[in-house]
This record gives structure tokens, sequence and C-alpha cells, in this order.
């Protein structure tokens, strides 16, 4: 799909309303205009006022049951919910958690870790998760515009993340979602740099980068797409820390 709203357009048709996707400049002057171009009778008005209505005080009940100790709880912070499980030793417990991860050292600025992977901080333009790919039900996991100057994007990196152990498929996946990144929204120009992040556990496992397919995927399949090569880095969680380490 090649239209200047696939971002929201796609991701609505699919029924996927999740991730951080904010709208770009272009995607933001795009939707007003055409917004104004269906309203004949637009008039704009130089501003508006917020109107706060006053809502009446009512006071809620709850009538609720402690299910570990069988008395009824003076609040809701009553209840012992087990934590979620994020990680498992080395690695995430789900892969969506490597997209809060990027997010998270993306809105710190956390300069150390992203040039880890080759990504300069002070040039990110603009980044979003769970991107639709196209119309189908699928979508790519991470995208990263940079931008030298502020206004020209002379970098798009498109991310697959892996939880664990690489593969072929994804290999293939992320040079897939990178050239339809490069032929719908760059026109062709050599600005996308397909990026595979997967488990450190990829480097010890017989099915990991020591497999011959998974070096025959690594070797052909960019030129298959377009591409020379595709960037793939391998992280590892060491308590509350994160660090990711370019392979070869």
């Amino acid at each position: 799909m090649k239209n200047k709203l696939w971002n929201i357009i796609g991701k609505k048709v699919a029924g996927k309303s999740r991730g951080t996707t904010p709208l770009s400049p272009e995607e933001t002057q795009f939707l007003i205009q055409s917004l104004i171009d269906i309203n004949n009778n637009y008039t704009y008005t130089g501003g508006y006022t917020i109107h706060t209505p006053s809502l009446p005080n009512v006071e809620i009940q709850f009538d609720l049951v402690n299910p570990y100790s069988n008395s009824t709880p003076t609040s809701l912070s009553a209840y012992a919910y087990a934590p979620i499980k994020v990680r498992e030793r080395s690695e995430v417990h789900f892969e969506k958690a490597l997209e809060g991860i990027l997010n998270y050292l993306i809105k710190t600025r956390n300069s150390h870790k992203l040039s880890m992977l080759n990504i300069p901080i002070d040039n990110i333009l603009w980044y979003a998760n769970y991107l639709p790919y196209g119309l189908e039900r699928s979508e790519i996991d991470y995208m990263i515009m940079e931008s030298v100057d502020t206004v020209n994007v002379n970098k798009i990196d498109v991310i697959e993340l892996m939880k664990s152990i690489i593969d072929v498929d994804h290999i293939r996946r992320c040079l897939q979602y990178a050239k339809w990144v490069s032929d719908s929204i760059t026109n062709g120009k050599n600005i996308v740099r397909p990026i595979l992040i997967c488990g450190s556990k990829s480097l010890t496992s017989t099915k990991g980068f020591s497999n011959t397919d998974i070096q025959n995927a690594l070797t052909m399949l960019p030129q298959e797409y377009g591409f020379n090569s595709v960037d793939v880095y391998t992280y590892e969680l060491d308590g509350t820390d994160i660090n990711f380490t370019q392979y070869p």
C-alpha cells in the first residue's frame, strides 16, 4: 500500500491499534488537508475553548472479596497479584518486552546502549513499534528514522526482533520488510538498513550462527532483496541491564 496514511489505515484495517506509532509531520499535514478538502463549509476560527463540565460526586461501592483471605478488602490495592514474568535468565520471556526496552532506551536517551546498535541518539527523528506491513495481518517489529539535520531522513532502520535463537524465517522476514519500506517510503533510495536482533544463545546453539542454513541465509538472502547485508546483533540480559553485540 503506497499511501501517505499507510501507517494509520493499515493498522486499523488489520485490527491492530496497539503500538507506539506517532504521526510524522507529513502524515499530520496530509490528514488535516484531507479533512479540510472534504468539508466545504470549514472555517478556521483561530482557536477554541475547552469546556470542562461539572460532574457530580458519586461514591462507588465495591462488593469484592479477597480470594487470598476470603475477607472484604478495604481497597483494590489489597489484592496480591503475581508479578508478570518478563525475562528468562539472559533472555526476555516475551518478544514484546524487547519493543518496550527499545522504547525505554530511546525515551531516556540512552546513547551508550543505542550506540551498541550503531544508532546515534541525536539522529533519531522518529521511531515506532508494531507497524502494519501493508494491509496484511503482519507487522514490522520496530522502525527508526534517522536524520543528521532534523529535516531530511538519511537512514531508516528496519528492526526484526527475536527472543531467542536466530532462524532463516526471521532473516527473510527482516529483509522482506526492509524492501517494502524501501519501495513504499523511500522510492528506492539506498537508505534502508535491515537489522535483526536475536538472543545470545545463537552464538552457542547448533541451530544458531554455526548452522549452515543460517550462514547461507545471511550470505545469500540480502542480495535477493536488494541489500548488501543484514546487520545482526545479539542481546543479553544481566539483571536489569541489557547489552547488544554485533555479529560477527
